[in-house]
């Protein structure tokens, strides 16, 4: 679970708990609800979660290096998805319905409208197929995405960077 998503899950338990103490979540304007405390109540709730969020992502967070072994296993994986990027003979985005009776309808997203389109038994079996095969392209471009992002994240670092303390003096400083 991202940070994000960890402190909205929280945020939502907080409001879930002021719900619960208060019998329904009132507006957080007016005199109600100011002298009802209940939204110092939400306030406080929302920040206890959000703290106790933000502890447990710094507890959860751990510094990994990968060992030299790791790190050929997986630029030879990368090698190999690589390999079969180019494997791939048509690819297409949607997805195919049948019709009945023998019709086919091939609908995907187009500039966020859904565009439809009829086609034949045959050019249906076609488009199913590369749909399948961007579908799959999908899955090894996500692992290659995840692959060098570890690679250039968990990789020690093999230069140290070093700064000198005699730092020649410049015309602006």
């Amino acid at each position: 679970m991202r940070s994000w998503e960890r402190e909205l899950h929280w945020e939502k338990l907080a409001k879930a708990s002021a719900r619960a103490e208060t019998g329904g979540l009132p507006k957080s304007r007016g005199p109600k609800a100011r002298k009802k405390g209940v939204e110092l109540r939400i306030n406080y709730a929302y920040r206890y979660a959000r703290l106790t969020a933000s502890i447990n992502c710094r507890k959860t967070v751990k510094k990994t290096h990968l060992t030299p072994q790791k790190i050929r296993q997986l630029e030879a994986r990368y090698r190999a998805l690589v390999s079969q990027v180019g494997s791939f003979e048509s690819l297409s985005q949607g997805s195919v319905m049948s019709q009945p009776p023998s019709a086919w309808r091939w609908t995907r997203k187009v500039g966020g409208k859904t565009v439809s389109l009829g086609l034949t038994p045959e050019k249906a079996e076609k488009m199913r197929r590369a749909i399948a095969n961007q579908r799959v392209l999908d899955k090894i471009i996500d692992e290659m995405r995840e692959i060098t992002q570890k690679l250039i994240l968990e990789t020690p670092e093999t230069i140290p960077i070093s700064r000198s303390r005699n730092h020649p003096k410049t015309l602006l400083s």
